[in-house]
């Protein structure tokens, strides 16, 4: 077996595993940010004391992210590995344009906590933007079996 069918045989097992656990991954993500959600005010206090309680509503609305961010990563990998980063790197870029300019307009809006609302934002569109790359490719490997 020579090292592209090696190479092919690997996308197609990733391609079978992020169809097979992805939507898994992101539903038990989403779990653990409702889960961090309802705890934080709490424990925050408890941990750090009243002067904190800023932190709550941060840390509340950073867990928003966490299921974006963990399923986007398995995503990017496949484009790292088996497409030689070319449509990683204008992802990346389309990512950071995305980010500077919400960013810019949400730090003037909301002042600090802007700034965790450009931060999900470019999350929410690279997750996005992943899972379409993703779904493109699956589609082709169905196209070609048949």
């Amino acid at each position: 077996m020579c090292s592209s069918d090696l190479a092919k045989q690997g996308e197609k097992m990733y391609l079978y595993f992020v169809n097979r656990h992805s939507l898994k991954l992101f539903i038990g993500m989403a779990l653990i940010a409702i889960f961090l959600i309802f705890l934080s005010p709490p424990y925050i206090v408890m941990l750090f004391g009243e002067r904190y309680n800023a932190a709550i509503l941060i840390a509340q609305i950073y867990a928003v992210s966490i299921p974006f961010v963990i399923s986007s990563n398995i995503f990017e990998q496949y484009n790292i590995i088996h497409e030689n980063g070319c449509f990683y790197q204008k992802s990346v870029y389309l990512k950071q344009i995305l980010y500077l300019i919400s960013l810019f307009c949400f730090t003037l809006l909301f002042k600090i906590v802007g700034i965790l609302i450009a931060i999900i934002f470019r999350d929410i569109v690279n997750f996005f933007v992943q899972l379409l790359y993703i779904s493109k490719r699956k589609k082709e490997h169905i196209c070609q079996k048949i």
